[in-house]
């Protein structure tokens, strides 16, 4: 009876060294992600309520201290809005929302990577699995013999690539779409807190000119 080993298949099928090099991809780009969220995580209501007590006493210059000192999305966004509290509402809107926009490649940056993985894992198992079985019936051809086991240990060693390209798919769909989810979540965030600085810097405003 032949010996059905991973190193035999690895050896065998250009499919194996091609999910082996998919999964490497997928593994390093998952990672990168997961420290830059990380490094990034902010709570943005905490954050923000802090951001418009400030306002409301007028100290503008602490704020920019804060922002720098705190690097995040909404620290980056709140800088690049406040450094000139003096500018109309609407150039401070526009300023804030090219940061949110900024923001918003930073953090999908590299996630389509995972999608792609996730989508054509399971696609480059089954041509491995379909030329396996192809073949199979090759060397059956060729050899006379179609015993049970000769075409059972073709077919195992075949199926062998789909269910790697499955077990690689599967993990890569779930933190896709958990970035999606985060990202998604962070820009609803970030554009909450926006307008609400902006209402406050009008209300401080209007105070100052009763």
């Amino acid at each position: 009876m032949q010996d059905l080993s991973l190193v035999r298949v690895f050896v065998k099928s250009f499919s194996m060294w091609f999910l082996l090099i998919i999964s490497i991809v997928g593994l390093t780009y998952s990672i990168e992600r997961i420290i830059y969220f990380v490094r990034n995580r902010k709570d943005i209501r905490v954050f923000c309520d802090g951001i418009k007590k400030m306002i409301a006493n007028a100290r503008f210059p602490e704020i920019i201290a804060v922002c720098r000192r705190e690097p995040s999305p909404v620290s980056r966004m709140v800088e690049n809005g406040l450094k000139e509290p003096e500018r109309d509402a609407s150039i401070i809107y526009e300023l804030m929302t090219n940061i949110i926009n900024r923001e918003k490649v930073h953090m999908e940056n590299n996630v389509g990577v995972l999608g792609t993985v996730s989508h054509i894992s399971p696609l480059v198992g089954l041509l491995g699995t379909v030329v396996g079985i192809i073949k199979s019936f090759h060397s059956i051809a060729l050899t006379g013999s179609s015993g049970a086991e000769v075409v059972a240990m073709g077919v195992a060693e075949a199926l062998i690539t789909t269910a790697a390209g499955i077990i690689i798919a599967v993990p890569a769909v779930i933190l896709y779409n958990y970035f999606v989810r985060k990202i998604s979540v962070t820009v609803q965030a970030l554009s909450i807190a926006r307008d609400e600085i902006i209402t406050e810097l009008k209300i401080r405003k209007l105070k100052e000119n009763v």
